[in-house]
């Protein structure tokens, strides 16, 4: 009966600690500086050139490739980001979402909006 019970138990824990699948840091000031806030759905440290290992399904960011020191917020599903001029960003869908990579340190570093990217193989 125990040994049920711890069982049940170990499964539920396991379980709840699957709901808080990424790390969200809200302490490195790159996250105020790419607009992140209480929807962040991860925002990690990184370096610019590992962004293919974090986000496989990214596209090719050539501006990332010269590496350095870098952060990344990954917005939730209800972010678009600003507009530029008269087009209309599409809304984020299914397993896509706007990301920003920080590059470099504030306030001299490099601000980059990617999206909608496909996350569903996002390794913070």
């Amino acid at each position: 009966m125990v040994r049920r019970w711890l069982l049940t138990l170990t499964c539920v824990l396991a379980a709840c600690t699957s709901l808080v699948p990424y790390p969200v840091d809200r302490s490195d000031p790159r996250f105020a500086q790419c607009g992140g806030d209480r929807d962040a759905l991860a925002a990690f440290p990184l370096d610019a050139s590992d962004y293919r290992l974090h986000f496989p399904r990214m596209g090719l960011s050539p501006e990332l490739e010269g590496g350095g020191q870098a952060f990344a917020v990954v917005f939730g599903p209800d972010y678009v980001p600003a507009t530029v001029g008269f087009a209309q960003p599409p809304p984020a869908e299914d397993d896509t979402r706007y990301v920003c990579i920080y590059v470099g340190r504030p306030p001299g570093g490099d601000l980059n909006i990617y999206g909608p990217v496909d996350v569903s193989g996002l390794r913070p």
